[in-house]
């Protein structure tokens, strides 16, 4: 999960995995505090009422405050909130990807990297007859929370100019991307 925020954030998101961190570290925390503050409660003579109250302590803390904080599980919506930014569907955006299957992790790495989701594939019986090595479809969002292109034909010379970086030959929207730049034309996809 941090691994694939830190794909579209790059290590800005550094900050959210200690602080995820320490919030993991609050229900065992309620029960070492719970423990710690009945035996302060109990204190050195044995009275009816201090023990009561410091059973009282033990049983709130244990029994109620840390299982509800388990179930929120807050440590990890600090994670999943912001990488639901960029993986939320935008189906408005949505630009079709042809490109072959061992190139899919490459691509899917560089689109995210662009801020862009690459949201299903699927894999294609007939490809195109003019690309026959182009059996994978990819369909791509651009995240509603962080819209960078201007129009459609903006939004798919991004995808074509960051798979054309990345060194994968596709087809997005029509376009053929080339690894080497050149040589674009426009087909039916």
């Amino acid at each position: 999960m941090f691994g694939l925020l830190r794909e579209f954030e790059g290590w800005r998101c550094l900050w959210r995995l200690p602080i995820a961190a320490l919030v993991y570290a609050i229900v065992p925390l309620t029960f070492l505090g719970a423990t710690v503050l009945a035996a302060y409660v109990a204190g050195d003579d044995f009275d009816l009422q201090r023990a009561i109250l410091s059973a009282i302590v033990v049983v709130g803390a244990t029994a109620f405050l840390a299982p509800r904080l388990a179930r929120r599980e807050l440590h990890r919506k600090i994670i999943t909130r912001r990488l639901w930014t960029f993986r939320k569907p935008n189906p408005a955006t949505e630009v079709h990807v042809l490109l072959r299957s061992p190139d899919a992790e490459t691509a899917r790495t560089a689109l995210r990297r662009a801020k862009f989701n690459p949201y299903v594939d699927l894999s294609l019986d007939t490809p195109p007859d003019d690309a026959r090595d182009l059996d994978l479809k990819i369909a791509v969002h651009e995240p509603e929370a962080w819209p960078q292109s201007a129009s459609d034909d903006d939004r798919t010379r991004r995808i074509v100019a960051t798979l054309e970086r990345a060194g994968i030959k596709a087809r997005v929207g029509g376009v053929d991307a080339f690894p080497a730049g050149d040589g674009r034309r426009t087909t039916d996809a």
